[in-house]
C-alpha cells in the first residue's frame, strides 16, 4: 500500500543536529485492521544522514522484529525523505513535526515515536519557570536564578547570561553575574518595567531561556522616626569626667530604616568645647568646669531618607561636694562641779552648701576621748554629765560630716567651777 505525503506529529527528544542511528517504534493503533500485531515493533534506521535544517534522507528501512500473521520475516524498503522541523512545546521538551512519501508498507503507520540511538545533544529546558518580582525604585536589592530554573538531560554543565526579551542590553543600573546567577542593582526613580531573558546553555551549545519580569514600582513613601522613649534629664557634677549613653530605645524609625545620630544646644548652636559626642556609640563624655551652667542638648536621629526628629535632654551641671560650715560658733560653758548639767549644739551652728544631711560627733580637741563623766548624743546633739569635784576645764571639739564625707568642727571650752558653799561663822575670841 502506497501513501502519499502522509503528514504527523511525534513527540520526543530527537536532536536533529545529531548523525548516528535512530530507532521509530510502531503505532498501529489507529491503524488499518488485522495489522494490530504490528504494534510496538521497533525499526531501525541506518545509514541516516541528518543535516543543518534536521533534515536526513532514509536508505533503507529494516524490520527488526516485525513479523506477518503469517510469521513471516517481511523486509520493505522505503522511498523518499523524510523532514524533521525542531519545535518548543510548553513542557520544554522538543516536540517534531515529520512528513513523508512514497512508502510501501503492507500496513498503516499512524504513528513513530522516536528514541535516541545514536550520539545526539540533547538541550536544556526549562524545568521550574521563575517567578516574577518588584524591584523597588531607589532601594538596592538583589535577586538570584534559582539553581532548579534550567535542567540538562544530559548533566552538562550550563553557563547563563541575561538580556532584555528583546534582545537589547540590560539597564545600566542593573547588573548581571553569569557566574553565580545573581541580579544586582538599584532602580532609578521613574524606571520602568523590564522583561528579562534568561539564557541557559550547555557545553554542545543548544540552550534555552526563560523570562522573567520585573517590576519597578515606586518605593514606598518614607516616614520620619519617632521619639519612642524620652530621655531622662542629668546631673552632670563640676570637676568629674562623666558618660551618658543616649539609650538605644530613644528612637524608632516606621520603616527600620537604620537611624545616625547628631546633637547640639537646643538653640542650634555647637556644645561646650569640654563635652563631646560619639555619633557612632550615642555616648556623651566630658568634665564639667567649675562654674558652668545647665545645658540643654538636643539630640537629632535621622533616617537614610534624610527624614529626622529629635528629644531634648537637660544636663544640669551642679557644684562638687563642697564641706559644711560653721554658721555660728558655739559659745563656751561654765559646767559646775557636782551638778548634773547639760548642753544642746545649737542647731545653727553648722551648715552644708548643697544642703545635704549632716552627723555629729565630738571629742577633746587633743583628739583624745571625753572625760567618763561626760556623754555625747550624736543624734540629739546633746551634752550630759555631772563634773566631779575638782574637774579641770575641757575645750570639746564638735564635729559634723556631710554624706559625702566632708566635715568641719567648731571648738567649745566646757569650764568646771568649784560648786557654791555656804559662809562659816567666826566665833569671837
Amino acid at each position: 500500500m502506497a501513501i502519499a505525503n502522509y503528514a504527523g506529529k511525534y513527540s520526543g527528544t530527537l536532536s536533529g543536529a545529531a548523525n548516528g542511528v535512530w530507532e521509530f517504534t510502531v503505532d498501529t493503533s489507529g491503524g488499518i485492521s488485522g495489522f494490530a500485531s504490528y504494534n510496538g515493533e521497533t525499526f531501525t534506521l541506518n545509514n541516516g544522514s541528518v543535516a543543518d535544517d534536521g533534515s536526513f534522507a532514509a536508505r533503507e528501512l529494516n524490520a527488526v522484529a516485525l513479523v506477518t500473521g503469517f510469521g513471516v520475516l517481511f523486509p520493505f524498503a522505503m522511498s523518499g525523505t523524510i523532514n524533521l522541523a525542531k519545535r518548543t512545546i510548553t513542557d520544554g521538551k522538543w516536540g517534531d513535526y515529520y512528513n513523508y512519501a512514497s512508502w510501501d508498507l503492507p500496513f498503516q503507520v499512524s504513528k513513530f515515536s522516536p528514541t535516541i540511538g545514536g550520539t545526539g545533544n540533547l538541550p536544556p529546558y526549562v524545568a521550574s519557570a521563575m517567578s516574577d518580582l518588584n524591584w523597588n525604585e531607589k532601594q538596592s536589592l538583589t535577586y538570584t536564578v534559582p539553581a532548579g530554573t534550567f535542567v540538562d538531560p544530559e548533566n552538562k554543565a550550563l553557563s547563563y547570561s541575561a538580556k532584555l526579551s528583546s534582545g537589547s542590553s540590560l539597564p545600566s543600573w542593573l547588573k548581571f553575574n553569569s557566574s553565580t546567577r545573581v541580579f544586582s542593582g538599584t532602580a532609578p526613580a521613574g524606571s520602568g518595567d523590564y522583561t528579562i531573558r534568561v539564557t541557559a546553555k550547555d557545553t554542545g551549545g543548544l540552550s534555552t531561556y526563560d523570562d522573567v519580569v520585573f517590576y519597578t514600582p515606586a518605593a514606598p513613601t518614607n516616614r520620619p522616626p519617632i521619639v519612642a522613649s524620652a530621655m531622662q534629664d542629668q546631673n552632670w557634677i563640676e570637676g568629674q569626667s562623666l558618660t551618658y549613653t543616649v539609650p538605644a530605645g530613644t528612637f524608632s524609625d516606621p520603616d527600620g530604616n537604620t537611624l545616625s545620630y547628631s546633637a547640639k544646644l537646643s538653640g542650634g548652636s555647637s556644645l561646650p568645647s569640654w563635652l563631646k559626642f560619639n555619633s557612632s556609640t550615642r555616648v556623651f563624655s566630658g568634665k564639667a568646669p567649675v562654674g558652668s551652667g545647665d545645658y540643654t542638648i538636643r539630640v537629632t536621629a535621622k533616617d537614610a531618607g534624610g527624614l529626622s526628629t529629635y528629644d531634648d535632654v537637660v544636663f544640669y551641671t551642679v557644684s562638687a561636694n563642697r564641706a559644711p560650715v560653721v554658721a555660728s560658733a558655739m559659745q563656751d560653758q561654765n559646767w559646775i562641779e557636782g551638778q548634773a548639767l547639760t548642753y544642746i549644739v545649737p542647731a545653727g551652728t553648722f551648715s552644708d552648701p548643697e544642703g545635704n544631711t549632716l552627723s555629729y560627733s565630738a571629742k577633746l580637741s587633743s583628739g583624745s576621748s571625753l572625760p567618763s563623766w561626760l556623754k555625747f548624743n550624736n543624734a540629739t546633739r546633746l551634752f550630759s554629765g555631772t563634773a566631779p569635784a575638782g574637774s579641770k576645764d575641757y575645750t570639746i571639739r564638735v564635729t559634723a560630716t556631710d554624706t559625702g564625707g566632708l566635715s568641719r568642727y567648731d571648738d567649745v571650752v566646757f569650764y568646771t567651777v568649784a560648786a557654791s558653799r555656804a559662809p562659816t561663822l567666826a566665833m569671837p575670841s
